[in-house]
Formats: structure tokens, sequence, C-alpha cells
């Protein structure tokens, strides 16, 4: 699921699909001041193998963010019409979905081919916590690789750098480590509103089909940016779910953008508008259902 700024000097209205852009939705709204970030995910499993994505670069502005991968595909995040839209040349399609939608088919999904939720009679949701604690920039970190912060380019040359640790107790009983290490840019803030549509998206619609445990890396990037003021994140590194492992998030570039490229949110000419795959996967899987019922092979989940 990771995110100044000059303001717009004029409004412009794009067609997306068979509607048109509102001009809040480039200038002004969530991300008045765009401004543009760039950056990769490494996972590092448990025996020490890793893989490292391809760089994408997030573009913010007005009531958008939209990410541009490097074959050219993107995904548009938009907040006021609370929809996705994701653009992919090499098939020739786009696809568009509500936040709702998708978050309903998430948990659809997760009902019909994820693990079976085991839980004893009367055993109570576990209660976690978020304690953040701010620790310097330069000094050694509890998880974060010397890989990652040397592949991060200038960035830790910033000033106004703040490094942040995210504690979690699980029912009065502090973990281990910590269940995020971030260091975050302030002189690039989300606005309180921004900050509420980021998490409501994270936490709703990326989180929707998550249980407690799963939310926790979610509430953890949520309550470090709450806590520096809506400073913006560029590099995190969190445990993996599974434990062992490790997932970093490193930016290479931040900085402000003249203007929001609004090309990035237009559909391009001959492409053709196609089902989500989530769509597809949650119509499969419930077909799959279907049929191992009347075969007599129901599971009971």
């Amino acid at each position: 699921m990771t995110f100044t700024r000059t303001a717009f000097c004029l409004a412009l209205c794009i067609t997306i699909g068979a509607g048109l852009v509102d001009a809040q939705q480039t200038t002004g709204g969530l991300f008045p001041r765009p401004f543009v970030v760039e950056h990769a995910v490494t996972i590092t499993e448990p025996d020490g193998g890793s893989f490292t994505s391809e760089p994408v670069v997030d573009h913010y502005g007005g009531s958008m963010i939209v990410s541009v991968r490097a074959d050219g595909s993107r995904l548009i995040v938009d907040f006021a019409r609370r929809e996705l839209t994701e653009i992919r040349f090499s098939s020739a399609t786009y696809t568009v979905i509500t936040f709702d939608r998708f978050a309903q088919l998430s948990r659809d999904y997760q009902s019909l081919e994820g693990p079976p939720v085991l839980k004893s009679a009367g055993e109570d949701t576990p209660e976690f916590e978020f304690k953040v604690s701010e620790t310097d920039p330069v000094g050694s970190t509890k998880m974060t690789t010397a890989k990652a912060l040397s592949t991060s380019g200038g960035v830790l040359d910033r000033p106004g750098l703040r490094r942040l640790e995210v504690m979690v107790e699980t029912d009065g009983e502090p973990a281990a480590q910590p269940a995020l290490e971030a260091w975050v840019d302030s002189n690039h803030r989300f606005s309180p509103q921004a900050m509420d549509a980021v998490e409501d998206f994270e936490l709703g619609v990326l989180g929707a089909s998550a249980d407690e445990r799963g939310m926790v890396p979610l509430k953890a990037l949520a309550t470090a940016r709450r806590h520096a003021d809506g400073a913006v994140p560029v590099i995190t590194a969190r445990p993996t779910l599974q434990g062992g492992g490790l997932i970093e998030d490193v930016a290479t570039r931040i900085e402000p953008l003249v203007a929001f490229p609004t090309d990035l949110v237009s559909i391009p000419e001959g492409l053709k508008r196609t089902a989500h795959p989530l769509e597809l996967m949650v119509a499969h899987a419930e077909r799959e259902a279907e049929l191992r019922e009347l075969m007599g092979g129901g599971v009971d989940r």
C-alpha cells in the first residue's frame, strides 16, 4: 500500500472515462501544492532472499494521487469521486472501480478464498495500542537496513527530517520490535483533511479484508503521520505479517511540482474499458464455491 507544492495557476477540465474531472480534483483540494515522490519497495524473506520492485512515481495534486510504474501503466486514486482507475498500455485496457466496490470485493474474496479464521470459543479480539517515540535521524536503526539507507540518495540529507518508531502493545504486552520505523520529511506535509482521506482509503479500502492483526501496519503508518503533523514518510520499514521478514519502502526523490501533470489522469484514445481484475477473481471464486457445493465438497469456513 507508500506517499510539495506550488499552487496551480490554471484550472483545467479533463475527460476521464465517461465524465469530466472537476477542476477541484487537480487543483486545490486535498493536495493544493502538488508534489512528487519516487520510491521502491524491497521485501526481504526470513531466509535472506530479497526482491526489490521497479521504482514508482507518485504524483500528489488536487484530490488525486497518480502512481506511474516503470512500464508506463498508472493507477489513479481519485478522492473526490472515490474511484480507482487503472490504465495498462500493455493490454490497451483500463478499469474503473469505486472505493466501496473494491472494499466489498476484497471482503468477498477473503471470505471465499482466504484462510478460515480459527477462534476459540469466548476468545476476545486482541486490543492494540500504538505508541510513538522520536529518535536521532542519523542514529542506529532498529530495523531499516544499511542498504536501504544507502539507496535513498539525498533524501536523508534534507533538513527537517525526523525518525519515528511506532511500538504496538497487544493486550498491554509490548512487542519485541517496532511495528514501524519511519523517516518523515517535515518540508512536505499532508493537511488534516488529506490525512483523513488517505487514512480512510488505507484502512477502509486497502485494509477492507484484513483482520485486526493485519491492520497493524496500516494503523502504525497512520499513527506516525499524525504524530508528525502530516509530514510525508520517505522511508519506512516494518516486519512482514508472518514474522522474520522485512518490508522497506524507500524514496529516492521528493520534490514540489510547478503544476500537477493533468495528462496523467486522462484516458488515452483507443483503450478499452474492462472489468477490474478483482471482479474477475471473485466471480471465479464464486463459481468454484458453487461447484464444490454441487459436488458435495463444501467446506465449513
